[in-house]
Order: structure tokens, then sequence, then C-alpha cells
């Protein structure tokens, strides 16, 4: 009996280390959740477009799936602000974080993760200022001044920011981390600080997809800037004809970028219509060109709005060509060329869009 019995135990043993020992085929995300009710729904994916969900059952959940390589992706509490970015790879993952409080997650079991955790705790105290400030912005029963104040300072930040993640790239160059933050940062560090950051940065890390990305973002032509001539190209309309920017035949041309889900975009768009018709009989036209991702809601916008104007789509949001070319890193946006394609004048908002069409006509009425 004891023969067998030491046998069975030995056995029982070697299983265990066996189990221990073997790769998992894939990746193995556990989470556990702090405070939250069963059924609560956990997204993952892109921000935009999560592609797979989990509920939550006794404070834990757990999503398996397989990747060719590492990949960034962003974790979340779905229609809330609880969400963290993190790199899931093919091994296990412990993810642990407590209801409204995110940004104290603790990850563990993904290589890449530690490295990205060195930038993430250096930036940690401005994202918890970020969030603040947002929800100051968002409050209803602050004032207005309150609220604007509060967007002021967010933006006041954002140098910040950057500052950080530009060290952090500086001082890893070989981590995925800082290719996906040169990726993240590339419209506003621009071609010449991207190149150079780029060139030092190993095989490996320059094929990866956010090193592809950057390396077609630096093949492309350089961002016209005022006085130069406009880069031209061809986006389709929503009939799905191509429509040349070099085809808008008008003294005056303006290029709007925009999209269906940005509010200041919308909100700006009854005074462009306005603008658009007192001025559209005297030589001006504009070409609206989207950044979003759903043609459907891109065309309801369209109609709701009124705008009359030639509008194309390429539906690649921000990665789109024409939005790199021209280093559109934020909308609404805009640029205003004359009859020759010289760009004269950018980022053309409400009263100062309304001031300049005012100049140029009455300039061209008295010659």
């Amino acid at each position: 009996m004891r023969k067998t019995g030491f046998t069975f135990i030995t056995t029982l043993l070697l299983i265990s280390c066996n189990k221990k020992e073997a790769k998992i085929d894939g990746y193995e995300i556990n989470g556990i959740v702090e405070n939250i009710s069963d059924s609560t729904i956990v997204t993952l994916g892109d921000f935009f477009k999560p592609n797979d969900s989990t509920f939550v059952i006794g404070g834990k959940f757990r999503f398996t799936g397989k990747v060719e390589k590492p990949k960034k992706i962003v974790l979340g509490i779905k229609d809330t602000r609880d969400f963290a970015e993190l790199w899931i790879e093919n091994s296990k993952i412990s993810f642990n974080a407590e209801k409204d409080k995110f940004m104290d997650r603790v990850i563990n079991g993904s290589e890449i993760q530690k490295q990205a955790d060195i930038h993430y705790e250096r930036i940690k105290p401005l994202k918890k200022k970020f969030e603040s400030l947002y929800q100051a912005s968002m409050d209803q029963s602050l004032s207005q001044i309150e609220r604007d104040s509060a967007v002021m300072k967010y933006s006041a930040l954002m140098p910040q920011m950057t500052e950080i993640s530009e060290n952090f790239v500086k001082e890893y160059p070989d981590f995925l981390e800082s290719i996906a933050l040169l990726n993240r940062y590339k419209r506003e560090w621009g071609k010449e600080k991207s190149n150079k950051y780029f060139s030092k940065m190993n095989k490996e890390i320059k094929e990866s997809s956010n090193g592809k990305e950057i390396a077609y973002y630096l093949s492309l032509p350089t961002t016209p800037k005022i006085g130069d001539k406009y880069v031209d190209f061809s986006l389709k309309n929503f009939e799905e004809k191509d429509i040349k920017l070099s085809d808008i035949k008008a003294k005056y041309t303006l290029v709007e970028f925009w999209s269906s889900w940005c509010g200041p975009c919308r909100k700006s768009n009854p005074e462009l219509v306005k603008e658009y018709e007192k001025y559209k009989d005297q030589g001006f036209e504009i070409i609206g060109v989207s950044l979003d991702q759903n043609k459907e809601s891109w065309i309801n916008a369209i109609e709701k709005d009124g705008l009359t104007w030639t509008n194309v789509i390429d539906l690649k949001g921000f990665e789109g060509d024409v939005s790199l070319i021209y280093n559109v890193n934020g909308i609404p946006d805009n640029f205003l060329m004359d009859q020759n394609g010289i760009i004269i004048d950018r980022r053309l908002r409400g009263d100062k869009l309304k001031n300049k069409l005012e100049e140029i006509f009455a300039k061209q009425d008295s010659l």
C-alpha cells in the first residue's frame, strides 16, 4: 500500500509540474475587478471598436484568444470611463483593478507590459489630473466659465504629457511601447523628429505594425504650409465617384476636415452653411473631407446639417492618406487656397473664417 500510494502521489506531482511547464497556445487574461456588480460587460479591443466582450461574474472575468504578434489594446467597462491600455501577447496575463479606479490597475504576465509600465508610471499623475479636469468640464452643475477653465487647464497639461512620452522614446528606442508612442505622436512631432527617433530603432521594432505605419507616414509627401501649393488627392463621394481636389474649380476653396462624431464640427456647420450660401456665387467652394469610419453616420450628418458642397471620405479616420499628408491632428481643421492652388490660411473657425472671407471677396469686388 505504501508503494502504491507513493507512486500515485508521484504521478500527481508530475502531472502538476507538466501543467505548469506547458506553454499556452494563445493569451489568457484573467481579471479581477473589486466593487462591481455581476453581469457588468467588459470589452476588449480598440478604443472605438471593441472586438470582444464578456461578463463579470463574482468580480471576475476572462478573455482568451491568440495574437500573431504582441498588440496594444484597450480593456474597459462598457459605457464608462473605466478603461486601461495593455499589451497582450500569447501568455497568461492577470488584470486587477477596482471600479472607478482603473488608473491604478495592476497587470502581470506580459513582459512587454512591464516595459510599458515604466512609461505608465511616469504619466499616471498627469492622467489623474486629466481625468479630474475632464469630469469638471462635463459637470453641468458648474458654470460655463468653470467648465471652460477646466478645458483650458486640460489643454495646458498636454505638452507635459508629450514631453514625458518623448523622453521615454529617446531612452528606450527598442521597446514596443516606444514605437506605439511614436506612432501616436508622429503628426505632432512631424516628419523630421519622427524620422530621427525611428532611425535609431532596431529592425524588429521597425517591422512591427506600428513601425510599418510610421514608415508609410514618412514616405508620404511633405505637409504643405501656408504659402505652398496644395498636394492633390482623390477620395470618393457618397455615390462612390472619385473626386480629386484639383477637380474643384473655384476662386477660393476651403478644404474642411470634419466628422459626424465631432461635436465642435457639427456645432460650427450651420455657420459654415451660411458663409457658403453667401459667397458660392462669387467663386467660393468647399470640399468636406470626413474622418468618419462609418459611411451611414457620415451621410446622415451631411443630410441633417444641410451640407450641399462636395463631400468625400476614405473611411480610414485619422490614418487616411489625406489626413496624414495634411498633418490633421484634431478636428475641426481646414485650409483655404486660392485659384492657383496656393494655401493662404489654415484653421479658420467662427469669426476668423467670416472675417477672412469678407476680406478676400471685398478685395475681389474692388478689382
